[in-house]
C-alpha cells in the first residue's frame, strides 16, 4: 500500500524451499527506499526477517494477537496481510504490535533451554511407560529415577512375565538411555553459555 492505502503491488508466493522465499523477497528490491515490511512473529518467518534486513529494508515483527485479526469471520491470509499493511499504514503496528526479534545469538540460547524443556517431557513420557508396564504386575521399580545409570541397569536386568513384555520394556530404555544422554549434553552446554556471560 501506498501512503493512500492504494494497492501499488500485490502477489501471492507459495515455494517452501529457502531459494523459493528469496526470489520472492526480491521482487521487493525496487521498494527497497520506499518499503516498510511488516511480518507476522512466528518463528519459521526467522529467514525473512534476517534477508530482508540483509537488503536493507525496514523491517516491523508484529504480534498480530495484539491486532485482533482473529475478529473477523472469515480470516484468510490475503485479508491478514491487507489488514497488516493497513494498519502499518496507520501506524498501529509501530505502537501497539511491535515486538522483539531477538538475535541470532539470543535465538539460539533461547531454543536451547526449550530444547532442553521438550526432552524433558519425552523422557517423563518414557518413565510413566515404563512405569505403567511394572505397575500392571505390582513389581516396584528403583526408587532412584529411572532414568539414573543405576535404575536403567537394574531395570535391564528385570524379567517380566512374557518376552513381548520385555520386549516392550527394552525399546522404552534404549530411547530413555539416549534421551538422558542428550539431557546431560545440553545441561553443561547450557552451564557453558552461562560461564561464557559471567
Amino acid at each position: 500500500h501506498d501512503d493512500n492505502g492504494e494497492i501499488v503491488h500485490e502477489s501471492r508466493h507459495l515455494g517452501a524451499s529457502l531459494d523459493a522465499g528469496r526470489r520472492a523477497l526480491s521482487t521487493l528490491d525496487r521498494f527497497r527506499n520506499s518499503l516498510q515490511l511488516a511480518v507476522e512473529a512466528v518463528g519459521f518467518n526467522r529467514w525473512l526477517v534476517r534477508d530482508a534486513k540483509r537488503m536493507g529494508l525496514t523491517v516491523i515483527v508484529a504480534e498480530t494477537s495484539r491486532l485482533a485479526l482473529k475478529a473477523s469471520r472469515v480470516k484468510t491470509d490475503r485479508r491478514d496481510a491487507y489488514e497488516l499493511a493497513r494498519r502499518l499504514r496507520l501506524g498501529d503496528l509501530e505502537r501497539s504490535a511491535r515486538t522483539y526479534f531477538p538475535t541470532e545469538t539470543e535465538y539460539g540460547e533461547r531454543k536451547l533451554l526449550r530444547t532442553r524443556h521438550e526432552l524433558v517431557n519425552v523422557r517423563t513420557t518414557l518413565v510413566n511407560q515404563i512405569r505403567a508396564v511394572f505397575a500392571a504386575y505390582r513389581i516396584e521399580t528403583p526408587k532412584s529415577p529411572l532414568y539414573s545409570k543405576r535404575s536403567l541397569e537394574a531395570l535391564s536386568r528385570c524379567e517380566l512375565p512374557g518376552e513381548l513384555l520385555n520386549e516392550c520394556v527394552r525399546s522404552l530404555l534404549q530411547p530413555l538411555k539416549a534421551v538422558q544422554a542428550e539431557i546431560q549434553r545440553l545441561d553443561k552446554r547450557i552451564q557453558q553459555e552461562g560461564e561464557g556471560r559471567a
